[in-house]
């Protein structure tokens, strides 16, 4: 077999790989969503949102130590299947400590900062991804997932109090 056929047939396995993790996310959310639309309704939006979160923290640690592919996908719903009510609860948060008459310019502000954070992490994944190991990079994202349900208790006292 040529080293050009070895090339695409590595590629069509990435992308089945990658298309199992991506779909396993993304069923996980939806699910979470739809249970976090219809059911939670009793639940205060910013304790939801900590809770949602620390669940999607635990959720994923295992994603460092699975191997890419199929297990890696069943993590990736899981852990999506948790953090699909936090979407939810995310937005009913916002909606209750926003100003009023504010909700584009409140969501566009934080999506602006979310965005900028975002992409420092990325630059600052990659680059440890490269020079160490992609397993510490997925396991340094795991462990960061653990400092929003901190920051949303030290808000609750603070900012945040109409939504607790």
């Amino acid at each position: 077999m040529a080293c050009h056929e070895l090339v695409q047939r590595f590629i069509r396995i990435c992308w089945i790989w990658v298309g199992s993790a991506r779909t396993g996310g993304t069923s996980g959310s939806i699910i979470g969503t739809i249970w976090a639309g219809a059911k939670a309704k009793d639940i205060a939006p910013l304790k939801g949102l900590r809770a949602s979160v620390l669940l999607y923290a635990i959720a994923l640690m295992p994603i460092a130590f699975v191997p890419i592919g199929p297990w890696m996908g069943l993590v990736l719903l899981v852990s999506s299947t948790v953090v699909g009510p936090a979407q939810v609860f995310y937005l009913e948060t916002v909606d209750l400590v926003r100003p009023r008459g504010t909700p584009v310019a409140a969501l566009g502000t934080l999506w602006m900062i979310e965005g900028t954070a975002a992409a420092l992490a990325q630059a600052i994944g990659g680059n440890v991804s490269e020079l160490v190991s992609p397993q510490l990079t997925l396991l340094l994202g795991s462990i960061i997932v653990f400092l929003s349900p901190i920051i949303f208790t030290i808000g609750m006292r603070t900012v945040l109090r109409s939504a607790a």
